[in-house]
């Protein structure tokens, strides 16, 4: 049998970040795809990483690396440790 790898891509607006939201957009998901994720990427918002903790306990959770990178941006910037030229952190 061969093996295929599958992408699924879930979207969600809530009103407010709380974990009782997010838990609702996971209970979401699993009547959508009848399975939970083996991977879910997001911000680090804490009530999402606590919400898949709770609905998720065996998927793997991993930061977006756009969000990282904002956040190593918006700390360094703040000390004044980096510049921008063409978009690229020096």
């Amino acid at each position: 049998m061969e093996w295929e790898e599958q992408f699924w891509l879930f979207f969600a607006l809530v009103s407010s970040e709380t974990i009782e939201n997010f838990e609702w957009v996971f209970a979401s998901f699993v009547d959508c795809f009848g399975s939970q994720p083996d991977n879910v990427m997001t911000d680090e918002c804490p009530s999402f990483a606590e919400a898949i903790k709770r609905r998720f306990p065996v998927s793997e959770h991993s930061i977006c690396g756009f969000h990282k990178a904002n956040t190593i941006k918006r700390h360094l910037s703040s000390e004044g440790c980096f510049r921008f030229k063409s978009s690229k952190l020096i």
